[in-house]
């Protein structure tokens, strides 16, 4: 195959094949609820603690102790910042909204961001 491909092409062909690539671009970290440590977004396991984190219901990132909450209709987890910004973006005067799993009805008020204590125990007991 090789020697059916012409000069330009070739060229564009193998420098592609050879590229490596050494970082993901856009690339976002976050420390792991586990270990601190950082580690990109998208990953739902913590390389240091050899854990699966729980994943955000809305944006399919890893979870983060300083940015948790619980959907109070489904009691998934997902990122505090990311349902207000979901619920926002969907309610009206920014009172009421619609639970992403269940499409029930769901307000601000009800809303609560879980703190690194929940009920007087650490919040790392929940992810175990």
């Amino acid at each position: 195959m090789k020697d059916r491909l012409e000069g330009a092409v070739k060229k564009k062909v193998e420098t592609c094949l050879r590229k490596q690539i050494t970082h993901e671009e856009g690339l976002t970290l976050s420390p792991s609820p586990f270990s601190g440590m950082m580690i990109p977004d998208m990953h739902l396991t913590c390389p240091e603690a050899n854990k699966s984190i729980p994943m955000c219901v809305l944006t399919g990132r890893h979870m983060e102790v300083e940015d948790w909450c619980f959907c109070p209709i489904s009691g998934m987890p997902a990122l505090f910042s990311e349902y207000l910004k979901y619920m926002e973006s969907i309610g009206s005067a920014e009172v009421c909204g619609t639970d992403p799993i269940f499409g029930q009805n769901v307000e601000l008020i009800h809303l609560s961001k879980v703190g690194e204590t929940t009920a007087g125990r650490p919040m790392i007991s929940i992810l175990r």
